[in-house]
């Protein structure tokens, strides 16, 4: 700014002190810093403090001054407000009509606002999901006085927590009399919301083919809810593999599945449990060797996407220290930390597909029937000449027990044959 500019300003200022302005209320004629701001209408005007005094009201929260004749006042609470200010922080309640403050309203459906008396009279919350619902819509739990909407009181009625352990029943066919190696699914499905309802039908399904008593269901924190999809756990109680290939109708089930919209996405998995009174400690380090050692077919029998799943994670053998590291956490392909007396084959992708199902099955049966025949030496075998020895023994017991055919054809299928 030069000389001439700085003259120019500082003269515009002199003019501003000397200046008269009009009040907008009296019309009287004042300085400017014998005036004050006012709001008429949500718009600033100027008016002489004589005016303000006798015709004006402070608003409580902006400290304007307004005309009285604009003031808003509400029930139940002393302060005064200009219009502005009073839009901002009150509202109407859409049933009673009377005025409460925003903050202090609750929404409804529709993203319409209620006052707290006319929201809990119409609406409450369902305890579980914590979504809210017109309470005729909700079920009322008269032993914890809570609400639950009909997806999530299905949900808590047909599906377990996590760490419910039912009394086992164990179905084996009447004539097996040889040493039975029992075993346990767990297929974890997922569904688009409302997921339980879908387990209340499911159950209702295995209700009507009399196969209820064989199967429950288990919620499960990697299943959880996320961009509208959500999932459990059906899990069996413990079968021979004559008798679930027999009697429980796992092809029609897994038809009824698929029908029913369920589906078996890449973060859902195939567990085998197997219980641990078959195999002695030595049996079971042979199982975590060899499913080390052949990591690479057992992941293409798995049906498996990433080899990397941090849910299915193949250990590694020291053969240096020739042992193991201890297990850590419960996500091994092959799990001993089952906080059960079973050990868990984790490394089969879930599926709907009868053979698939089955093959996952046989190759944990098959697995532990040639593990108890080997030695450890046997499996260990670190010399390249002889490294496809215990996988070529392990192809002929599958290849000549009509039990797994389903296993075999898989194997043949991923060129694991050769």
């Amino acid at each position: 700014m030069n000389m001439f500019n700085k003259y120019d300003y500082h003269l515009k200022m002199l003019k501003d002190k000397v200046h008269k302005i009009e009040c907008n209320i009296c019309k009287k004629e004042y300085l400017y810093c014998e005036l004050v701001h006012f709001k008429n209408n949500k718009k600033k005007e100027l008016c002489c403090k004589v005016c303000a005094k006798n015709l004006m009201i402070i608003c409580y929260n902006c400290g304007c001054y307004i005309p009285k004749n604009q003031i808003k006042k509400v029930a139940g609470i002393d302060s005064l407000y200009c219009q502005e200010c009073f839009e901002a922080i009150f509202t109407t309640c859409k049933c009673c009509n009377k005025v409460y403050p925003k903050h202090s309203m609750k929404q409804g459906l529709e993203g319409k606002l209620y006052c707290k008396t006319c929201f809990n009279k119409r609406f409450a919350y369902c305890d579980k999901c914590h979504v809210v619902f017109w309470k005729d819509d909700l079920r009322f739990d008269e032993e914890d006085f809570t609400y639950y909407c009909a997806d999530c009181w299905s949900k808590m009625k047909f599906v377990n927590e996590y760490a419910y352990q039912p009394k086992h029943k164990f179905f084996k066919c009447q004539k097996e009399t040889i040493e039975i190696i029992f075993m346990g699914v767990e297929l974890e499905v997922q569904s688009k919301i409302p997921i339980g309802i879908k387990a209340k039908t499911f159950v209702e399904y295995l209700n009507k083919i009399n196969l209820k008593n064989h199967f429950y269901l288990k919620d499960d924190s990697s299943l959880e809810q996320t961009k509208g999809i959500s999932g459990f756990e059906i899990v069996t109680h413990p079968f021979s593999l004559k008798y679930i290939k027999s009697f429980m109708r796992i092809n029609e089930i897994l038809d009824y599945l698929k029908k029913a919209n369920f589906n078996a996405s890449s973060s859902c998995g195939l567990h085998v449990h197997v219980e641990k009174k078959h195999l002695s400690g030595q049996d079971i380090d042979k199982l975590r060797l060899f499913i080390s050692k052949y990591s690479n077919e057992v992941y293409l029998i798995s049906g498996r996407k990433n080899p990397r799943n941090s849910y299915c994670i193949y250990e590694n053998f020291d053969l240096l220290c020739n042992e193991f590291k201890p297990q850590q956490g419960r996500h091994c392909a092959f799990n001993i930390n089952t906080n059960k007396n079973t050990v868990e084959f984790r490394m089969f992708a879930s599926t709907f597909k009868y053979e698939y199902f089955l093959a996952s099955i046989e190759f944990a049966n098959a697995l532990v029937c040639f593990i108890k025949k080997v030695s450890f030496d046997d499996v260990l075998n670190p010399s390249k000449k002889n490294y496809d020895k215990t996988w070529k023994e392990f192809l002929t017991v599958v290849k000549d027990n009509n039990n797994y055919i389903n296993l075999y054809n898989l194997m043949k299928e991923k060129k694991l044959c050769v």
